[in-house]
């Protein structure tokens, strides 16, 4: 309000008072009637919200009980006072209107004489809503009426000598839970009050006080209603509440998972609650009123006004007797009351009226004249009432400008609970626990998450963000030139405001060059700067406007970020007219830790001073971390300065903001160092500081050096880290300067709030108070500080460039009477930065660069452990010509034990990034390359060629080169996972090149990569590939690249395999051997089928004449006749007629086929037309017959080879197709996808059908790459921890002689290089139907099984025939496989049974996946059950176990453990004993087993008939489960010797022998018929003794496992007896290992967990008497009956815990 508008209201004031007076004009009655009124001369009127609302009739509604608490409190002290003065108390209701009017209508009494001043009001105390108090304000400011405000949201603030506002709560409380919420490391927190105007009101205080305390506050509520769904964070919640009922109500709805802080007044430590989880509590302690609780008690009780029963009504203690017609309490009236009376809130209304009422009677103590207040300031002096005192007279302390603030309140501190306990007093600034053994527990518990980055750098708490600090941020220093000083005053925000602290450097800054300014006419006094000119400054607070810019983004300049606070620093040079023109400065330099520039920040210096240190102290192998945005600024210099002192980076790591990649790259780094390293972080402040707390928290800094740049000394620092700094000439006068600057320096804008935040104080009492202590007038600001080296830079920048500006101003102002307009005019910016490259050697020791640096000599800081701390210290110079001196042996790095030692940090194995080609030029695209140790390398034509030499065209489409590519990758990608034990401690890597179908290109880049003119390289942080990395080549190309490819690579001396030509490879060896085995398969079929006569049809090409060549010499070997051998040379007509009709003149009934896909299907389209009564047989080809959708002939046979298509990259490639891209980096996968979509041409865009087979060879040949490459690196470096110098000195490079002597499995196979001669591999027969494709034969590693009476045969017209065709030759016959015919007509021998299934060898490990899972499981399984064995033999040894069951549980064990064994016949490929054991061991084991589970029952009943303390014989025991496995045992070698060998030999196939068992499963079931009848039997003698309680219940739990394992017996039958043979042996294995799982995890895991819950010694207790009785082991053992003295946590009764020998045996039930 302006001075008019006082003006006015004053005039209608008095306007309205000489009506009053001279007319007698009142007001309505029902404003003018007080709530309570003492009588007296002068009077105080008392404005207060009784009631919060008034309705438009002028009814008031909505009582508030603490306003007529505080009245009550005003109205005791005036009847204490007994004076003259007068109390008046109204209650305005909340409104404004009524409020204005009754202070007007009071003013002046017009019921008096209006010269009659002896009931005048002279004082006004309100207690109101805001807006009501400034109306009041506003009336009786310009009558200079004392007017005293209690405020629930404000500081105690003196305003005028007549306005002073109280506080209705302490600021220490609010200091007390800062400081708890510090002890508890509570910083991210949301805040809550209960909606009283009181705790709003401190609500509103806290979130302003927490700001300077770096606390964050996400969620602010001023009710209770969002407290109990709070999200998980933050975790911890501050809750503001006014009384107990709040509080009880509270607590039961409060969310466990949250840590909960309750401040209030109320002493609730006497209370009951029921409180989950931790939760403290907070209590102000202030000391009770007894005079003043009677007198309230008295008010309400005794009084018949309409308040103090409306108060009384609303406590629930309270009744109205309408006998009586009073209301009566009982006696938590006085506690409630006793409560209230400690509440600050009446001490504060106390405070209010004793100041008026002092001030009144002061009034006329010091002769002050009518009623003006502001005319006598003498009698104006508040004072503060201190809370030690509970009675009056008072403790009273005089309040000035400066005071501290309720320095004797003490805040108690208590975690609720039943009981509630205290576990520490704040009094002050201080906290001090109690208990310290307590709090620490209670730290503990109340433990929650940080703020984390997303407060600390973007200031997500929005809350704090809203209370924003108005503050300048510029000053000036007036004069002709002006120096402007851009510095960060103000830190960033770590809470959410927009600028945070001051920090002392940018005060430091700012100071440094208002000095420079100052002094340098003085310094420089014989230069005789600037005549007739005044140097002034300009300082500017860099503090940023917007929040979002406190987050770094990847678009933002990484110099802005240049020093460690997130804000550079910068000095500018004005004329006076073009700084208040907003004109662009004359010259502009760049201020950060790395030193002074005019230009972009430059970090060239360092690198190079880096690279010369870490040659000088032998650190050649380097681990380099750049930020994202430094990298392009840095990265030429870095590999320039590196190569010129040969040092080598071991990797190089790119950061970015994504904060979960950065911290798996972190991981991947120190993960892959494995010995001492350096480590040189050229990242921005908050990367580096990451860095070094995920570093400390997961991983060690041991043998590291870090080397960082000079932002980075405020980040974590480890012993041994490395710093480059600036080391700026000291100016000891400057220091002197700062030293001496007091607090009324009133120069600086930002002095007073810097001090008051670095010591927690504040200097003058006003509104907004933070800080309740009372700082010191007579401390200096910097006493105890050092001086940042940025200010002597300011400085020595300042003064070059002024030195600079006077010599300009000389020459062109020769008068030197000022500014002339000759240097007005002059283009300054140009003159200084050519002057630059000159200085001044009286400005400053340093020069200027000629890219505008000034040349700080560079400080080398070694950051080392003294007396147990991490300190800098200074190891050497790097001097500002470039030299460096240091003491490499001052350097030091630290062990694992923390001792110093001098590291040389170089490698001394395989290093790959030390290979690199240092002046290679990285290409950009025609490759997929990812890093490792090693790189495989993969040829593909992805394109075709281009129009012009060395250039690549469209996508070829129809190569399907870009799943090669995939197979390739997958086969790298996967090799660790699907061969574990490859490559330990190794990083394999791939490389895949497109030929472009070229030769001329493909060769280009080969030779060009060899000699190290290009390279690859597709990342930012990828070393790029060396060719000494490279230990081979794989390629598929097409007829006219391959030749020149495979004769260049080998005149390199390269390794080369392609798998789209018979080069000759050491992996071609891999697939000839498969070639043999179909053939092998082919043959043995015949045999077996007894079809020794033959017609045969093969193609023209090499690879199908080859399998010709092999099938003559085998089938001349096995006396197999070839009728005729018909060669496919073309697909005519004539020709495929040709062939059929040979084969129609023929009589042999089998036509054997070697052909491919072609000749098949144009034969077979013929013989449509032309059908033969013949059965075709088809050899095995690249893609499986029935894929291939030729129509073959009813009743021919197919061989395919079983794992032919790798079956995981099968997966993968649909997978791949469907989604069309590849997850495994291949970028050129989706792109031809895409392409395919738009591809008009079919044959030029379809996929090859057989490219999946094609890519599966490619996976086999790269994996058995892979393998030579392991077993080549295992023999170099036989620890295996990575590769090492015998591998460097030998080269990666594979050759044939890496080739041999090694094997592994591929899909269930084992592949031996070079092939051992023996055929292996799996093939089936298949035999096309009716009804489709039947399985009829298979054969396995030279062993064949054929069902024929599966085997169906059609005659050309397509009916079946009754039997199978014969084709042999029963007289002399021309076989073009043989010279002679001699016995070509002998029929062979029978072969034997094929109902039987053969292996190839004998007494071997099956290797089929299902006994390899039964092996495991059973194996595992037995271990287990030892391991139970153990478990009790130690219970028993440590006398917690001594009992008659343990024998036969022991027993038990065992015989679960043969069982588990007992599948071991079953997993082995047949022997003689092997196949008899088959039969043998099942039933002995299932014997062994139920005889002792039949033992266990027996004696469970046995021990119910004999009593307590009886014993049945061990030796009965033994000889029972003797005999019931005996009965088996007999039946077993009865068996065995009836049934003699199960062992089959089948030598029916030349140089083939074969191995079999016979297995009749039904005769298997009959043998097993004797454990059925004991399964049966245990299963119904268990129920008899269901209820037996001894041995813990075992009773119950064998009766469970013997009706499940009844089920198990049917499932496993009836499965053994439906399935086909080829699942008897996984069916019977099944059987006995679920039979004894069964057993242990139904009866002994239950046992096992009771028995490790006893906790009884039986050996201490044996042997005890007891009223005669002789305490059996039972006593003491069995459960539930147990002593009183032996109790456990268990519930008891009378029968679980007997008091006597007598009850305990009386309780047992015989």
């Amino acid at each position: 309000m302006d001075f008019w508008q006082r003006l006015f209201l004053t005039i209608i004031v008095f306007f309205a008072s000489a009506l009053c007076c001279s007319y007698g004009i009142g007001y309505d009655d029902q404003f003018d009637t007080p709530i309570w009124d003492v009588q007296g001369g002068s009077k105080i009127l008392v404005l207060m919200d009784l009631h919060r609302h008034m309705s438009e009739n002028g009814t008031c509604s909505d009582m508030n009980p603490r306003m007529v608490e505080r009245a009550l409190a005003m109205k005791w002290l005036s009847s204490v006072l007994q004076s003259e003065v007068g109390l008046t108390i109204f209650d305005t209701c909340g409104s404004r209107l009524r409020a204005a009017q009754i202070v007007t209508r009071h003013i002046m009494n017009p019921e008096q004489s209006c010269s009659n001043t002896s009931d005048m009001v002279l004082g006004v105390l309100s207690h109101t809503r805001d807006d009501i108090t400034d109306a009041i304000s506003n009336i009786l400011q310009p009558l200079g009426i004392l007017h005293i405000k209690l405020d629930d949201n404000g500081f105690l603030t003196k305003k005028d000598n007549t306005s002073f506002t109280i506080p209705t709560f302490s600021i220490w409380k609010l200091e007390a839970v800062l400081q708890v919420l510090k002890n508890l490391n509570w910083n991210y927190i949301s805040a809550f009050s209960d909606g009283t105007d009181n705790t709003n009101g401190q609500l509103n205080s806290f979130i302003k006080m927490a700001i300077k305390h770096s606390i964050c506050l996400d969620k602010v509520g001023r009710d209770l209603s969002n407290v109990t769904s709070l999200k998980p964070k933050p975790e911890g919640v501050v809750i503001f509440t006014s009384d107990v009922q709040n509080v009880e109500s509270l607590i039961g709805k409060l969310n466990p998972n949250q840590k909960y802080m309750i401040v209030n007044n109320n002493d609730i430590g006497k209370m009951s609650l029921g409180v989950s989880g931790t939760i403290l509590h907070l209590s102000e302690i202030l000391n009770s009123r007894p005079a003043f609780l009677a007198f309230v008690a008295s008010e309400l009780l005794q009084s018949s006004d309409s308040l103090s029963k409306q108060y009384l009504s609303d406590l629930e203690f309270c009744k109205f007797n309408s006998t009586f017609n009073q209301t009566i309490c009982d006696e938590r009236l006085n506690s409630y009351l006793e409560i209230a009376s400690k509440r600050y809130d009446i001490l504060a209304a106390m405070m209010a009226y004793y100041n008026a009422h002092r001030v009144i009677q002061r009034f006329g103590a010091f002769n002050c004249s009518g009623y003006d207040f502001s005319s006598c300031p003498s009698a104006f002096t508040f004072v503060r009432i201190k809370p030690s005192v509970n009675e009056f007279p008072f403790n009273l302390e005089k309040i000035s400008d400066n005071i501290s603030l309720d320095e004797e309140v003490r805040v108690d501190v208590s975690v609720l609970g039943i009981p509630t306990a205290q576990v520490g007093i704040v009094t002050q600034t201080s906290f001090s626990p109690t208990n310290l053994i307590v709090w620490k527990k209670v730290k503990t518990d109340m433990k929650i998450s940080d703020c984390g980055t997303s407060c600390q750098q973007c200031g997500t708490c929005k809350h704090n963000a809203q209370v924003e600090n108005d503050y300048q941020n510029e000053m000036m220093e007036n004069g002709d030139i002006l120096i402007m000083g851009s510095f960060p005053i103000r830190q960033l925000s770590h809470t959410g405001e927009t600028c945070g602290m001051i920090s002392e450097e940018g005060i430091q800054l700012s100071e440094a060059l208002l000095y420079a300014v100052d002094t340098i006419k003085s310094r420089y006094r014989a230069h005789n700067l600037f005549p007739g000119v005044n140097v002034g400054a300009v300082i500017k607070d860099k503090c940023q406007v917007s929040k979002q810019e406190f987050c770094p983004s990847p678009s933002s300049d990484w110099t802005e970020t240049a020093n460690h606070n997130g804000d550079y620093s910068s000095i500018e040079i004005f004329r006076k007219e073009e700084y208040f023109d907003n004109r662009a400065s004359q010259a502009r330099f760049l201020l950060t830790d790395f030193g002074v520039s005019l230009h972009k920040i430059l970090l060239d210096r360092y690198v190079k001073g880096m690279s010369d240190l870490f040659r000088y102290a032998n650190w050649t192998y380097i681990h380099v971390v750049y930020s994202e945005e430094i990298l392009a600024d840095i990265e030429s210099s870095v590999n320039k300065y590196l190569q010129e002192k040969d040092i080598c980076t071991a990797s190089r790591t790119v950061l970015n903001y994504n904060r979960t990649s950065t911290l798996s790259k972190i991981e991947t780094l120190m993960n892959n160092i494995h010995k001492t390293a350096t480590i040189l972080l050229l990242t921005n402040f908050y990367d580096t500081k990451f860095i070094m707390n995920v570093v400390n928290q997961s991983f060690s800094y041991d043998d590291l050096n870090f080397v960082i740049l000079p932002w980075d000394i405020k980040s974590p620092m480890f012993a041994g880290t490395v710093v480059f700094r600036p080391k700026p000439e000291i100016d000891t006068n400057f220091n002197n300067y700062l030293s001496s600057l007091k607090m009324d320096n009133q120069r600086s804008i930002w002095w007073r709030t810097f001090y008051e935040d670095t010591n927690k104080c504040h200097v003058k009492l006003e509104d907004g108070i933070a800080y309740p202590a009372q700082c010191s007038q007579s401390q200096t600001v910097m006493t105890n500080s050092s001086v940042s080296p940025a200010a002597y830079k300011v400085i020595q920048t300042a003064d070059a460039v002024l030195l600079i500006m006077d010599r300009l101003y000389k020459d062109l102002c020769p008068f030197h009477t000022g500014l002339c307009r000759e240097f007005l005019e002059f283009d300054i910016k140009s003159y200084i930065r050519k002057n630059l490259i000159q200085g001044d050697s009286s400005a400053s020791s340093d020069v200027f660069t000629d890219r505008g640096e000034l040349k700080f000599p560079l400080d080398i800081i070694n950051y080392q452990i003294v007396d147990e701390t991490t300190a800098p210290v200074s190891v050497g110079i790097y001097s500002s010509r470039d030299d460096l001196i240091v003491d490499k042996n001052a350097i030091k790095t630290y062990n694992s034990d923390k001792r110093p030692y001098v590291a040389s940090h170089v490698c001394d194995d395989w290093c790959p990034s030390c290979y690199a080609c240092k002046s290679a030029i990285t290409k950009q695209n025609g490759f997929l390359y990812h890093s490792g140790d090693v790189v495989v390398t993969s040829v593909f034509p992805m394109h075709k060629k281009g129009a012009k030499t060395f250039s690549c065209g469209p996508f070829g489409l129809n190569k399907g080169s870009e799943v090669l590519t995939e197979a390739f990758m997958y086969a790298i990608g996967t090799s660790k996972s699907r061969y574990p034990y490859l490559f330990p401690n190794l990083k394999i890597g791939s490389l895949t090149i497109d030929s472009c179908s070229d030769t001329e290109s493909v060769l280009q880049t080969i030779m060009n990569f060899e000699s190290c003119i290009t390279t690859f390289a597709n990342k930012v942080d990828q070393v790029p590939v060396s060719p000494l990395l490279v230990p081979g080549y794989l390629s598929y190309d097409y007829p006219e690249v391959t030749p020149s490819l495979d004769k260049t690579l080998k005149r390199l001396d390269r390794f080369h395999e392609s798998f789209d030509s018979k080069n000759g490879g050491p992996l071609s060896q891999l697939f000839n051997p498969y070639f043999r085995s179909g053939i092998d398969s082919l043959v043995h079929l015949l045999i077996k089928m007894n079809w020794t006569y033959v017609d045969l049809i093969v193609s023209s090409d090499q690879e199908h004449q080859t399998q010709k060549h092999w099938f003559m010499e085998m089938a001349t070997s096995y006396n197999i006749c070839v009728s005729v051998g018909n060669n496919v040379l073309s697909l005519e007509s004539s020709m495929i007629s040709t062939v059929i009709t040979s084969l129609s003149q023929s009589q042999a009934k089998i036509v054997v086929v070697l052909a491919s896909t072609e000749v098949v299907q144009s034969l077979f389209g013929v013989l449509v037309n032309r059908p033969l009564s013949k059965m075709f047989i088809l050899g095995e080809e690249t893609r499986d017959w029935q894929e291939t959708g030729i129509l073959l002939p009813e009743g021919s046979i197919i061989v395919n080879r079983v794992g032919k298509i790798n079956s995981g990259f099968k997966a993968h490639y649909e997978e791949a197709v469907t989604k069309k891209e590849s997850r495994l980096g291949n970028i050129w996968f989706g792109e031809m996808s895409r392409d395919r979509v738009t591809c008009l041409d079919p044959h030029e865009c379809t996929v090859p059908s057989d490219i999946v087979s094609v890519a599966s060879k490619i996976v086999f040949g790269v994996d058995a790459m892979l393998h030579a490459l392991h077993f080549k690196y295992k023999s170099l470096c036989p620890s295996m921890n990575g590769l090492c110098k015998n591998f460097a000195d030998v080269g990666s490079s594979l050759n044939a002689d890496d080739f041999k002597n090694f094997s592994f499995r591929y899909q269930d196979e084992m592949i031996e290089l070079p092939p051992s001669g023996n055929s292996y591999g799996t093939y089936v027969m298949l035999n096309r139907q009716k009804s489709g494709y039947i399985e009829v034969g298979k054969w396995k590693n030279g062993a064949i099984k054929v069902e024929p009476n599966k085997i169906k045969a059609y005659d050309s017209s397509g009916n079946q025939l009754r039997l199978l065709p014969s084709s042999v030759c029963y007289r002399n016959c021309k076989c073009e496989n043989k010279e002679t015919v001699e016995n070509i007509t002998a029929t062979p021998e029978p072969s034997p049974r094929t109902d039987l299934e053969f292996f190839g060898t004998t007494q071997q490990f099956n290797s089929e996946l299902w006994a390899i899972v039964v092996l495991t499981i059973s194996c595992g399984s037995a271990l287990v059950s030892l391991m139970f064995i153990v478990y009790v033999i130690m219970k028993v040894c440590g006398g917690l176990l001594q009992k008659r069951y343990i024998g036969l549980g022991i027993m038990l064990l065992v015989s679960i453990v043969t069982m588990y064994l007992s599948v071991l016949p079953f997993v082995f490929t047949p022997g003689e004993n092997i196949c008899s054991l088959r039969f043998f061991l099942p039933g002995l084991t299932y014997a062994l087993t139920f005889a002792v589970i039949m033992a266990k029952l027996m004696s469970l009943r046995a021990y119910k008939l004999i009593g307590l303390g009886g014993e049945i014989s061990n030796l009965n025991q033994f000889l029972t489960v003797l005999f019931v496995t005996g009965v088996q045992l007999a039946i077993g070698i009865h068996w065995w010797i009836k049934q003699g060998s199960l062992f089959v030999v089948d030598t029916s196939l030349p140089d083939v022998t074969q191995y079999a068992c016979k297995f009749d499963k039904t005769e298997f079931v009959i043998y097993l018929v004797y454990i059925m009848f004991l399964i049966v039997l245990a299963a119904f003698y268990a129920i008899l003794v269901r209820n037996e309680t001894k041995n813990m219940g075992e009773a119950k739990l064998i009766l469970i496992s013997s009706w499940m394992t009844i089920a198990v017996w049917v499932a496993w039958i009836a499965v053994l007896i439906i399935q086909p043979k080829d699942y008897e042996e996984p069916t019977v294995c099944v059987g006995i290992i679920v039979t004894a799982s069964v057993t242990i995890l139904v009866v002994f895991v239950p046992k096992l967990h009771r028995i490790s819950k006893l906790k009884y010694d039986v050996k201490k207790s044996a042997g005890m008497e007891n009223g005669g009785y002789k305490i059996d082991p039972d006593f003491l053992f069995e459960r539930p009956y147990t002593l009183p003295a032996m109790r456990t946590s268990f519930k008891y009764s009378e029968k679980t815990n007997p008091k006597s020998i007598s009850k305990f045996d009386s309780s047992l039930s015989y």
